[in-house]
């Protein structure tokens, strides 16, 4: 029985050494990624939150570091090798996050759940009442999507050290095609500059809204990372119409391929016509746009150009 070429290199068999190798680099990188929420609480007073991401997150992803230790073969990464470690990333980023989020009184199905829509970006919630749990709690999701928005996978390209082909292969299974021409640990590293640049001026744009300097931190992450965990439970209806203008202003800098942004620095303006995403984003952008206009749904948004009023907290700490 015959196979198509591109199928031959996804028979062979995976190597475990292979794997727990560069899955222990990445859980190194997951380790740096859960110290922030970890910080937060700690800096919060949220110190229930704090123990649990440090001995259920933190912790473990130093352990699993460990297996970064082991002596790989000389050979060069395999193709579904690649494909492994990147599920593997995100199955084990999600599940390590889970037990945190219970402390909310979720479930830990619920808490599962919510784990992986984080580090997804698919921003899908069970959390009843967001604006009633504490700011520790809210910044943890809004983080988890953020750093899943870039895809944990490229930012360990960028942040990491590796064999060169092996780097190769796992962009080549975490990253879309574009983002291999100019060179894979180079070029991760200009999508994750671009990508903190994006975010920092993303938050500038929502702070001069009439948000709190905290909502708009978590919605800005929320927005630039294209995942849609909010603070409130009406979403974005209770803000004002400045907020909605800058958080879709955000959101919409944040779905542009991120080469875009470097190729426009380096070339100048880049045409829609020369990068089909750009030209599906903008024609999906028009024909959503003209479709709420029809359903009248812009003109009910122009209604909501008053300021929400301050919302309740579980206490009266507050990090700014």
């Amino acid at each position: 029985m015959s196979f198509h070429p591109a199928v031959k290199p996804l028979m062979q068999p995976v190597r475990p050494a292979m794997v727990l190798h560069h899955l222990g680099q990445i859980a190194l990188i997951l380790a740096v990624l859960f110290a922030v929420p970890l910080a937060f609480a700690a800096a919060t007073g949220d110190w229930e939150l704090a123990r649990r991401i440090l001995l259920a997150a933190l912790l473990p992803a130093m352990a699993l570091g460990a297996c970064a230790r082991i002596r790989p073969s000389d050979r060069p990464l395999q193709a579904n090798e690649a494909l492994v470690i990147t599920a593997l990333t995100f199955i084990v980023a999600a599940a390590l996050m889970t037990y945190p989020l219970t402390v909310e009184g979720l479930s830990p199905l619920d808490a599962w759940f919510e784990s992986v829509s984080g580090v997804t970006t698919t921003g899908l919630s069970l959390v009843a009442n967001p604006e009633l749990r504490s700011d520790a709690f809210l910044f943890t999701r809004a983080w988890m999507q953020w750093f899943g928005g870039l895809g944990i996978v490229v930012l360990s390209l960028a942040l990491a050290f590796g064999r060169t082909e092996d780097m190769r292969r796992l962009a080549d299974a975490g990253a879309d095609e574009d983002s291999l021409a100019l060179g894979t640990r180079i070029h991760a590293r200009r999508a994750f500059t671009i990508y903190v640049l994006l975010t920092v001026a993303g938050l500038m744009l929502v702070l001069a809204t009439d948000l709190p300097p905290f909502d708009a931190l978590i919605h800005t992450l929320a927005a630039i990372s294209t995942g849609g965990f909010g603070g409130v439970s009406d979403s974005l209806a209770g803000f004002g119409r400045g907020a909605h203008f800058a958080l879709f202003a955000v959101s919409l800098l944040g779905a542009l391929p991120l080469f875009v942004y470097f190729r426009a620095w380096r070339s100048g303006a880049v045409s829609p016509g020369s990068d089909p995403e750009l030209r599906a984003l903008i024609i999906a952008v028009a024909l959503v746009t003209v479709l709420l206009w029809w359903l009248g749904g812009c003109r009910r948004w122009t209604r909501c150009s008053k300021p929400a009023p301050p919302r309740p907290r579980p206490d009266s700490r507050r990090w700014i």
